[in-house]
């Protein structure tokens, strides 16, 4: 009864979030069932996770609402969930805010989560103050983790300050090589020579690969000169990363079947016994795409 009762309170949540686009109304009546449906769940596990699932759904529409709904669950762990759910919302519209009630968020967990979020929201509009919030995260991993997203979403505005946030990632060599993989792709529209001197410090091989992939599918179809010498870089790279070769080649190959179908054949044909037939119906299929 508990989980059919769940299953209730989360479909009218959903019901209620479409509705608020054109029905402010009905919306508020559709939360107010979510909510009750909710609310009489049995089961307090079943119940709260219940209020966390609407709770999400009520936040694009009314946040005030939200929060109130989130502060009232009595778990810690679950309303500071509900909180760092809500916070997607609230920094569109009000950083000061958002940033505010992260620091608020009981659970150390979902804190630090929350902060993350936040960072993220930042990063287009406040760069500066993403990677402040980020250095602020205590959590290593998290803050580096919460670095790299920052660098994701500043290298697209201004590479250099990307650059700079994502060298200072002490802690973490991986969140580092996941930023300038990032970095990568993020340049290689505006600036194709950065992006393949940047590339060159990447030595984590899955990051390189990653890396080496989006800036193929970049340059392809512009300069076909280069793009001969990175397909043949990425091919290496693909290599590179044994436990998963055959998937890594098979994107390769993929992504140059758009511009260079014949290219795409050779890669395919010159893998390894044990992973040509996977590469190969990868090309195939990309070759057959309707939408391609």
């Amino acid at each position: 009864m508990s989980r059919a009762r769940s299953r209730t309170a989360g479909a009218a949540a959903l019901v209620a979030r479409a509705a608020a686009a054109f029905d402010s109304v009905r919306a508020r009546l559709l939360f107010d069932r979510a909510e009750n449906a909710a609310s009489a769940i049995g089961n307090g596990c079943f119940r709260e996770m219940a209020l966390v699932g609407v709770i999400t759904a009520v936040a694009a529409s009314d946040p005030d609402r939200a929060e109130s709904m989130a502060n009232a669950i009595p778990k810690q762990y679950l309303r500071s969930k509900a909180l760092a759910s809500l916070l997607t919302v609230v920094a569109a519209s009000d950083l000061d805010l958002a940033e505010f009630m992260a620091n608020a968020i009981p659970d150390k967990s979902w804190r630090l989560q929350a902060l993350t979020i936040v960072a993220k929201a930042a990063a287009a509009s406040e760069p500066q103050r993403a990677e402040r919030i980020s250095n602020a995260i205590s959590d290593r991993y998290i803050r580096s983790q919460a670095l790299s997203t920052v660098v994701t979403v500043v290298a697209a505005s201004d590479p250099d300050l990307a650059e700079s946030i994502a060298n200072a990632i002490i802690k973490g060599r991986q969140a580092r090589m996941e930023a300038r993989a990032a970095m990568v792709k993020a340049l290689a529209t505006r600036d194709p020579d950065r992006a393949e001197s940047l590339l060159s410090t990447i030595t984590d091989k899955y990051c390189r690969m990653t890396a080496h992939i989006d800036l193929v599918t970049v340059v392809a179809t512009k300069d076909p000169d280069r793009a001969e010498r990175l397909i043949n870089q990425a091919k290496y790279a693909a290599y590179a990363v044994e436990d998963a070769r055959a998937d890594a080649l098979a994107v390769v190959a993929t992504r140059v079947a758009v511009s260079d179908p014949e290219h795409a054949l050779r890669i395919a044909r010159s893998a390894p016994g044990t992973d040509r037939a996977r590469v190969l119906h990868a090309v195939v299929v990309a070759l057959t795409d309707p939408t391609r």
